[in-house]
């Protein structure tokens, strides 16, 4: 069946315009020549120019909805929650709600605010609507929809994102290898080091002196540890991905953290907790056991990084995979993966 897509996303990038998510999501509907229109928040001008993101976001909600109602022949996806309920699909990007609840302390303060009020509402009732889709980014985060609002009789589907080859960086790796075994160079990104695991950095670099980490994200970091260098916010396109070998990412919370996938398309060995959704896709070449991090026994995990730093210039079952993976991401028509996903759950699509 002919389909011609209606996208809305609201989310913003300094680099792509719109978010990632849906400039992806958009060239790999221009490879297949599929017809397709965007409404976005870059659309709307004098929504655009608002500064208060709150604002913002509750002007985009109602106009977009009064403005989808003559797209009828489209078939109607948002990459966002702040999106019209007649949607087709809601591509939820994290639990809003489960975030206040689990990041920091304070929620029944953070709960009251009019911005939550207003985005836990919306969620829900996207959530809930059983006229529409539900589209996850990763199974992990099913769960922590169903742990604050329960089951739902909305079609749900886990459909795993994917970055187009346009929006990586052109600077990577020829391929998986350890440059100078004495001097393991790591990176970790993140615009938010303490969400995203620092400690844990920190931590390692005690356990495994060989370990220099290269931070990215944030300006303004504290860093009293000379194996840790802060690199400043550098957009994710420009980073020079051939200088470092292991990617670190110690996550406390991430529905699917679109760096985890960039880090081993760009060729370097990732090592992950196993609240990143993302890390659900090295199940398919039962990797992901090997490169998770504990973070409640960092020794275990040193040794893990240890293992695999010995091997990995050797033939090393681990590095196929990798590459096996790698390819997989790389060579999948990913409209045929969305599309085929949508069509076991719904006959009519």
């Amino acid at each position: 069946m002919h389909r011609e897509y209606l996208l809305i996303s609201n989310s913003y990038d300094e680099k792509t315009g719109i978010g990632r998510h849906t400039k992806s999501f958009q060239n790999f509907l221009i490879d297949k020549k599929k017809k397709h229109k965007l409404l976005t928040i870059l659309d709307l001008n004098f929504i655009s120019n608002i500064k208060n993101r709150f604002l913002q976001n509750t002007l985009f909600f109602f106009i977009s909805s009064f403005l989808i109602r003559s797209k009828k022949k489209y078939f109607k996806i948002s990459f966002s929650t702040i999106a019209p309920l007649s949607c087709d699909l809601i591509q939820f990007s994290s639990c809003h709600l489960y975030s206040l609840k689990h990041v920091g302390n304070l929620f029944f303060l953070k709960i009251l605010f009019p911005q939550n009020i207003f985005y836990v509402l919306i969620e829900f009732l996207h959530y809930r609507n059983p006229n529409s889709t539900n589209s996850f980014l990763s199974e992990i985060e099913v769960e922590r929809f169903k742990k604050v609002y329960g089951n739902t009789t909305a079609k749900c589907v886990v459909i795993y994102p994917r970055i187009h080859k346009k929006l990586l960086s052109a600077k990577h790796k020829s391929n998986y290898s350890i440059q100078n075994s004495e001097c393991i160079k790591c990176i970790f990104i993140a615009y938010n080091p303490l969400l995203k695991g620092f400690d844990v950095i920190q931590e390692l670099t005690e356990l495994n002196p060989k370990l220099k980490f290269f931070i990215f994200g944030k300006d303004n970091l504290n860093v009293n540890n000379k194996n840790i260098i802060n690199m400043g916010r550098v957009p994710l396109n420009e980073i020079d991905f051939s200088k470092y070998d292991l990617f670190i990412y110690p996550s406390k919370l991430d529905s699917y953290a679109f760096v985890l996938e960039e880090s081993l398309r760009m060729n370097l060995i990732p090592f992950f907790t196993k609240e990143v959704g993302c890390g659900e896709i090295f199940s398919f070449t039962n990797t992901r056991h090997s490169l998770l991090i504990n973070s409640k026994n960092l020794k275990l995990t040193n040794d893990k990084i240890n293992d695999v730093i010995s091997s990995v210039n050797k033939s090393s079952i681990l590095i196929s995979k990798l590459e096996e993976l790698r390819n997989k991401l790389e060579n999948e028509d990913y409209i045929d993966y969305f599309e085929g996903k949508l069509k076991k759950i719904n006959k009519s699509f």
